[in-house]
């Protein structure tokens, strides 16, 4: 359903990383983590996770999202 609502009416955004840290399936013991990125939409702030442990605090990234449920998002790759 969300990718379905983001290839209908989706519109791309520049999003911010944050310090929001979202851990790898066995973190206990790995302590992996990838940051979350956030982006305003109608002085909105929609947060999610970056799934991309490269990504620093202050770095941008593009994401798109549907412009009817913008809590529905994802990293915009360049396929």
């Amino acid at each position: 359903m969300k990718d379905f609502l983001i290839d209908f009416d989706g519109k791309q955004i520049k999003a911010i990383i944050v310090n929001e840290k979202n851990y790898f399936g066995n973190s206990p013991v790995s302590h992996e983590f990838s940051y979350s990125y956030q982006f305003i939409v109608n002085n909105k702030k929609f947060r999610s996770n970056s799934r991309d442990s490269d990504l620093n605090i202050g770095d941008s990234i593009c994401v798109e999202y549907s412009k009817t449920y913008p809590n529905f998002n994802r990293v915009l790759t360049d396929n």
